[in-house]
Protein backbone atom coordinates (compact mmCIF):
# COMPACT_ATOMS: atom_id res chain seq x y z
CA UNK A 1 0.00 0.00 0.00
CA UNK A 2 1.34 3.66 -0.81
CA UNK A 3 0.52 6.71 0.71
CA UNK A 4 0.13 9.33 -1.51
CA UNK A 5 0.22 12.98 -0.13
CA UNK A 6 -1.63 14.85 -2.91
CA UNK A 7 -2.05 18.62 -1.13
CA UNK A 8 0.72 19.81 -4.05
CA UNK A 9 -1.99 19.04 -6.64
CA UNK A 10 -3.53 22.27 -7.74
CA UNK A 11 -7.38 22.44 -8.80
CA UNK A 12 -6.89 24.73 -11.69
CA UNK A 13 -3.99 22.49 -13.28
CA UNK A 14 -5.60 19.19 -12.39
CA UNK A 15 -8.38 19.27 -15.08
CA UNK A 16 -7.33 16.22 -16.90
CA UNK A 17 -6.00 12.94 -16.22
CA UNK A 18 -3.37 13.41 -18.63
CA UNK A 19 -1.98 15.97 -16.29
CA UNK A 20 -2.68 13.73 -12.93
CA UNK A 21 -0.63 10.54 -14.73
CA UNK A 22 2.20 13.18 -15.68
CA UNK A 23 2.24 14.23 -12.32
CA UNK A 24 2.05 10.68 -10.80
CA UNK A 25 5.38 9.63 -13.16
CA UNK A 26 6.77 12.66 -11.71
CA UNK A 27 5.85 12.41 -7.90
CA UNK A 28 7.46 8.49 -8.32
CA UNK A 29 10.83 9.27 -9.49
CA UNK A 30 10.74 11.62 -7.00
CA UNK A 31 10.53 9.03 -4.32
CA UNK A 32 11.93 6.03 -6.14
CA UNK A 33 8.83 4.52 -6.76
CA UNK A 34 8.44 2.72 -10.13
CA UNK A 35 5.00 3.28 -12.16
CA UNK A 36 4.83 -0.53 -11.89
CA UNK A 37 4.88 -0.87 -8.21
CA UNK A 38 2.14 2.54 -8.08
CA UNK A 39 0.27 0.64 -10.78
CA UNK A 40 0.24 -2.30 -8.58
CA UNK A 41 -0.64 -1.09 -5.08
CA UNK A 42 -3.58 0.39 -3.53
CA UNK A 43 -3.47 3.77 -3.19
CA UNK A 44 -4.68 5.96 0.12
CA UNK A 45 -4.60 9.53 -1.63
CA UNK A 46 -4.29 12.09 1.16
CA UNK A 47 -5.84 15.38 0.75
CA UNK A 48 -5.38 16.24 4.93
CA UNK A 49 -3.19 19.25 4.99
CA UNK A 50 -5.30 20.95 2.29
CA UNK A 51 -9.43 22.00 1.71
CA UNK A 52 -9.74 19.95 -1.46
CA UNK A 53 -13.63 18.53 -2.71
CA UNK A 54 -14.44 15.69 -4.23
CA UNK A 55 -15.06 18.20 -7.33
CA UNK A 56 -11.56 19.63 -7.10
CA UNK A 57 -10.26 16.27 -7.49
CA UNK A 58 -12.59 14.96 -9.66
CA UNK A 59 -9.80 14.37 -12.73
CA UNK A 60 -7.47 12.25 -10.44
CA UNK A 61 -10.25 9.92 -8.85
CA UNK A 62 -11.88 9.61 -12.45
CA UNK A 63 -7.95 8.38 -13.54
CA UNK A 64 -7.86 6.39 -10.53
CA UNK A 65 -11.20 4.41 -10.83
CA UNK A 66 -10.26 3.60 -14.07
CA UNK A 67 -6.30 2.43 -13.22
CA UNK A 68 -6.77 1.20 -9.56
CA UNK A 69 -10.89 -0.12 -9.26
CA UNK A 70 -11.14 -0.90 -5.82
CA UNK A 71 -7.54 -0.24 -4.81
CA UNK A 72 -7.79 3.78 -3.81
CA UNK A 73 -8.86 5.40 -0.89
CA UNK A 74 -9.57 9.56 -0.58
CA UNK A 75 -8.48 10.99 2.88
CA UNK A 76 -10.23 14.39 2.88
CA UNK A 77 -9.88 17.58 5.26
CA UNK A 78 -12.54 19.32 3.74
CA UNK A 79 -16.09 18.72 5.00
CA UNK A 80 -18.02 16.29 2.71
CA UNK A 81 -20.45 13.52 2.78
CA UNK A 82 -17.67 10.78 2.03
CA UNK A 83 -20.27 7.96 1.84
CA UNK A 84 -21.97 9.39 -1.07
CA UNK A 85 -18.96 8.85 -3.28
CA UNK A 86 -18.23 6.30 -5.50
CA UNK A 87 -14.90 5.53 -3.92
CA UNK A 88 -13.95 4.56 -0.47
CA UNK A 89 -13.45 8.10 1.40
CA UNK A 90 -12.67 9.32 5.17
CA UNK A 91 -13.50 12.65 6.30
CA UNK A 92 -11.26 14.26 8.70
CA UNK A 93 -11.93 18.23 9.42
CA UNK A 94 -10.14 18.66 12.43
CA UNK A 95 -7.11 17.06 11.11
CA UNK A 96 -5.29 20.17 11.37
CA UNK A 97 -5.42 20.17 15.23
CA UNK A 98 -2.78 17.45 14.94
CA UNK A 99 -0.12 19.76 13.71
CA UNK A 100 3.43 19.47 15.82
CA UNK A 101 4.24 23.42 15.93
CA UNK A 102 1.37 23.63 18.42
CA UNK A 103 2.41 22.09 21.25
CA UNK A 104 -0.59 21.67 23.45
CA UNK A 105 0.62 20.23 26.14
CA UNK A 106 3.53 22.79 26.90
CA UNK A 107 0.53 25.83 26.61
CA UNK A 108 -0.06 27.91 29.59
CA UNK A 109 -3.26 30.00 29.45
CA UNK A 110 -3.97 32.62 32.48
CA UNK A 111 -7.75 33.43 32.75
CA UNK A 112 -6.14 36.28 35.04
CA UNK A 113 -4.12 37.90 32.40
CA UNK A 114 -5.68 41.08 31.35
CA UNK A 115 -7.49 42.09 27.57
CA UNK A 116 -6.03 45.18 25.91
CA UNK A 117 -8.51 44.42 22.94
CA UNK A 118 -11.74 43.20 22.23
CA UNK A 119 -11.25 41.27 18.88
CA UNK A 120 -7.80 39.43 17.46
CA UNK A 121 -7.86 39.40 13.78
CA UNK A 122 -4.56 38.44 12.22
CA UNK A 123 -4.60 38.14 8.26
CA UNK A 124 -1.11 37.01 7.41
CA UNK A 125 -1.79 36.37 3.80
CA UNK A 126 -3.45 39.23 1.60
CA UNK A 127 -6.62 38.74 -0.42
CA UNK A 128 -9.22 40.92 -1.59
CA UNK A 129 -11.70 39.69 0.58
CA UNK A 130 -9.33 40.03 3.52
CA UNK A 131 -8.41 43.60 2.44
CA UNK A 132 -12.36 44.73 3.03
CA UNK A 133 -12.40 43.47 6.51
CA UNK A 134 -9.46 44.93 7.43
CA UNK A 135 -10.90 48.23 5.52
CA UNK A 136 -13.83 47.58 7.99
CA UNK A 137 -12.03 47.48 11.40
CA UNK A 138 -9.50 50.65 10.72
CA UNK A 139 -12.67 52.49 9.51
CA UNK A 140 -15.51 51.26 12.13
CA UNK A 141 -13.61 50.52 14.87
CA UNK A 142 -9.87 51.11 15.36
CA UNK A 143 -6.63 50.20 16.30
CA UNK A 144 -7.15 50.82 19.81
CA UNK A 145 -9.77 48.04 20.05
CA UNK A 146 -8.70 45.40 17.16
CA UNK A 147 -5.02 43.53 17.61
CA UNK A 148 -4.45 42.88 13.53
CA UNK A 149 -2.23 42.24 10.79
CA UNK A 150 -2.40 42.47 7.59
CA UNK A 151 -0.19 40.54 4.75
CA UNK A 152 2.46 39.84 7.44
CA UNK A 153 3.35 36.37 5.80
CA UNK A 154 4.07 37.85 1.83
CA UNK A 155 4.45 41.16 -0.09
CA UNK A 156 1.16 43.24 -0.53
CA UNK A 157 0.38 45.02 -3.86
CA UNK A 158 -0.72 48.48 -4.47
CA UNK A 159 -4.35 46.67 -4.69
CA UNK A 160 -3.78 45.73 -1.30
CA UNK A 161 -3.22 49.11 -0.13
CA UNK A 162 -5.36 51.06 -1.81
CA UNK A 163 -8.63 49.59 -0.62
CA UNK A 164 -6.90 48.84 3.24
CA UNK A 165 -6.17 52.82 3.18
CA UNK A 166 -2.40 52.64 5.01
CA UNK A 167 0.80 51.21 4.14
CA UNK A 168 1.51 47.67 4.42
CA UNK A 169 1.88 45.08 6.16
CA UNK A 170 0.09 45.83 9.26
CA UNK A 171 2.15 43.30 11.71
CA UNK A 172 1.84 42.64 15.51
CA UNK A 173 4.99 40.85 15.55
CA UNK A 174 7.36 41.09 12.74
CA UNK A 175 7.39 39.76 9.45
CA UNK A 176 6.94 35.98 9.95
CA UNK A 177 9.73 34.14 8.14
CA UNK A 178 8.95 30.69 9.42
CA UNK A 179 6.61 28.51 10.12
CA UNK A 180 7.04 27.98 13.97
CA UNK A 181 6.61 31.68 14.35
CA UNK A 182 3.50 31.52 11.96
CA UNK A 183 1.81 29.23 14.45
CA UNK A 184 3.56 30.31 17.84
CA UNK A 185 0.47 30.36 20.15
CA UNK A 186 2.27 30.88 23.66
CA UNK A 187 2.58 34.33 22.49
CA UNK A 188 0.07 36.16 25.63
CA UNK A 189 -0.53 39.04 22.80
CA UNK A 190 -2.70 37.12 20.92
CA UNK A 191 -4.32 35.56 24.05
CA UNK A 192 -5.32 39.38 25.53
CA UNK A 193 -8.31 39.43 23.05
CA UNK A 194 -11.96 38.09 23.36
CA UNK A 195 -13.39 37.90 20.17
CA UNK A 196 -11.64 35.83 17.37
CA UNK A 197 -12.56 37.18 13.70
CA UNK A 198 -11.01 33.90 11.79
CA UNK A 199 -11.34 34.54 8.04
CA UNK A 200 -11.11 31.23 6.88
CA UNK A 201 -8.94 30.05 3.56
CA UNK A 202 -12.19 28.54 2.11
CA UNK A 203 -13.73 31.58 -0.34
CA UNK A 204 -16.64 31.35 -3.02
CA UNK A 205 -15.06 33.89 -5.58
CA UNK A 206 -11.66 33.85 -4.57
CA UNK A 207 -7.91 33.30 -6.48
CA UNK A 208 -4.54 33.07 -5.45
CA UNK A 209 -2.74 33.59 -8.31
CA UNK A 210 -4.29 31.97 -10.95
CA UNK A 211 -5.60 28.70 -8.78
CA UNK A 212 -8.94 29.17 -7.14
CA UNK A 213 -9.18 29.28 -3.53
CA UNK A 214 -10.94 26.41 -1.95
CA UNK A 215 -14.61 26.44 -2.42
CA UNK A 216 -15.93 24.17 0.38
CA UNK A 217 -15.66 24.28 4.51
CA UNK A 218 -12.03 23.76 5.86
CA UNK A 219 -11.31 24.30 8.90
CA UNK A 220 -7.71 25.56 8.99
CA UNK A 221 -5.10 26.67 12.41
CA UNK A 222 -7.53 30.18 12.17
CA UNK A 223 -10.19 28.08 13.98
CA UNK A 224 -7.92 25.53 16.24
CA UNK A 225 -6.08 28.63 17.64
CA UNK A 226 -8.75 30.45 18.57
CA UNK A 227 -10.12 27.62 20.58
CA UNK A 228 -6.61 27.07 22.43
CA UNK A 229 -6.42 30.86 22.98
CA UNK A 230 -10.04 30.29 24.81
CA UNK A 231 -11.86 32.67 22.69
CA UNK A 232 -15.00 33.45 20.89
CA UNK A 233 -15.26 32.90 16.95
CA UNK A 234 -16.87 34.94 14.17
CA UNK A 235 -16.15 33.28 11.38
CA UNK A 236 -15.22 34.61 7.85
CA UNK A 237 -15.84 31.86 5.63
CA UNK A 238 -18.00 30.27 3.20
CA UNK A 239 -21.45 29.44 4.09
CA UNK A 240 -22.11 26.06 6.30
CA UNK A 241 -18.48 26.98 8.24
CA UNK A 242 -20.32 27.26 11.57
CA UNK A 243 -22.77 24.67 11.36
CA UNK A 244 -19.96 22.32 11.08
CA UNK A 245 -18.08 23.50 13.96
CA UNK A 246 -21.04 23.46 15.64
CA UNK A 247 -21.98 19.93 14.66
CA UNK A 248 -18.27 18.77 15.87
CA UNK A 249 -19.21 19.42 19.40
CA UNK A 250 -17.51 22.86 19.89
CA UNK A 251 -19.60 25.77 21.65
CA UNK A 252 -20.29 28.20 18.89
CA UNK A 253 -21.62 30.55 21.70
CA UNK A 254 -25.18 31.19 20.54
CA UNK A 255 -26.11 33.01 23.22
CA UNK A 256 -23.60 35.77 22.54
CA UNK A 257 -23.37 35.67 18.68
CA UNK A 258 -25.64 35.94 15.76
CA UNK A 259 -24.13 33.79 13.63
CA UNK A 260 -26.81 34.05 10.98
CA UNK A 261 -24.33 34.87 8.29
CA UNK A 262 -23.30 31.66 8.39
CA UNK A 263 -27.16 30.42 6.42
CA UNK A 264 -26.29 33.90 4.02
CA UNK A 265 -25.43 32.86 0.46
CA UNK A 266 -24.34 35.95 -1.02
CA UNK A 267 -20.54 36.42 -0.16
CA UNK A 268 -20.70 40.36 -0.43
CA UNK A 269 -24.47 39.91 2.24
CA UNK A 270 -22.60 37.65 4.62
CA UNK A 271 -19.58 40.45 4.64
CA UNK A 272 -21.71 42.41 5.65
CA UNK A 273 -23.34 40.44 7.82
CA UNK A 274 -20.05 39.57 9.76
CA UNK A 275 -19.35 43.68 9.89
CA UNK A 276 -22.69 44.33 11.36
CA UNK A 277 -22.25 41.44 13.97
CA UNK A 278 -18.55 43.05 15.16
CA UNK A 279 -20.47 46.57 15.36
CA UNK A 280 -23.01 45.26 17.47
CA UNK A 281 -20.25 43.49 20.02
CA UNK A 282 -18.55 46.35 19.98
CA UNK A 283 -21.04 48.54 21.04
CA UNK A 284 -22.61 46.08 23.55
CA UNK A 285 -19.09 45.51 25.25
CA UNK A 286 -16.77 47.49 26.87
CA UNK A 287 -12.79 46.34 27.21
CA UNK A 288 -14.16 45.84 31.05
CA UNK A 289 -17.41 43.81 29.85
CA UNK A 290 -15.00 41.89 27.90
CA UNK A 291 -13.04 40.98 30.91
CA UNK A 292 -15.91 40.20 32.80
CA UNK A 293 -17.60 38.03 29.96
CA UNK A 294 -14.75 36.11 29.64
CA UNK A 295 -14.69 35.18 32.99
CA UNK A 296 -17.93 33.96 33.35
CA UNK A 297 -18.03 31.91 30.11
CA UNK A 298 -14.29 29.80 31.38
CA UNK A 299 -15.80 26.95 32.08
CA UNK A 300 -17.63 27.02 28.57
CA UNK A 301 -14.19 28.10 27.07
CA UNK A 302 -12.38 25.43 28.74
CA UNK A 303 -14.59 22.76 27.49
CA UNK A 304 -13.92 23.76 23.95
CA UNK A 305 -10.06 23.31 24.37
CA UNK A 306 -11.00 19.54 26.30
CA UNK A 307 -13.07 19.08 23.11
CA UNK A 308 -10.35 20.09 20.84
CA UNK A 309 -7.40 17.92 22.95
CA UNK A 310 -10.35 14.70 22.72
CA UNK A 311 -9.71 15.33 18.52
CA UNK A 312 -6.04 15.66 19.35
CA UNK A 313 -5.61 12.35 20.76
CA UNK A 314 -8.69 10.79 18.29
CA UNK A 315 -7.65 11.90 15.07
CA UNK A 316 -4.83 9.66 14.18
CA UNK A 317 -6.35 6.52 15.36
CA UNK A 318 -9.59 7.26 13.09
CA UNK A 319 -7.42 7.73 10.28
CA UNK A 320 -5.40 4.91 10.56
CA UNK A 321 -8.76 2.65 11.49
CA UNK A 322 -9.57 3.99 8.29
CA UNK A 323 -6.95 3.23 6.35
CA UNK A 324 -7.30 -0.81 7.96
CA UNK A 325 -10.65 -0.80 7.33
CA UNK A 326 -10.08 -0.53 3.54
CA UNK A 327 -6.81 -2.58 3.17
CA UNK A 328 -8.82 -5.72 4.55
CA UNK A 329 -11.82 -5.22 2.49
CA UNK A 330 -11.18 -3.81 -0.68
CA UNK A 331 -11.13 -5.83 -3.51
Amino acid sequence: MLHYGASHYHSDEMNTPDYCASQIVRDCTRSGISVEEFAQSKIILSFLDEGFDPDGIEPLTRMLSQSHPGRFMVLFNAHVNADQLPYPAHCCTTWLINRSEYKLDQLDYNFDLALDRKFLCLLRRPTLNRAYLARFFLDHIGLHTVRMSFGSGQPCGDQYRDIVGVDLPLLVDGVLTDRVQEFDISNTQFHSCLFNIAAETSSQTEYCGNTSQWRSVFLTEKTWKAIMQRQILIWYGVPGLVEHVRSLGFDTFDDILDHQYDTILDEAQRHQSVFDQISQLNDRYSLADCQTLRQQLRPRLEANFKKLLEYLRTNRRQVFNAILEFDSYST
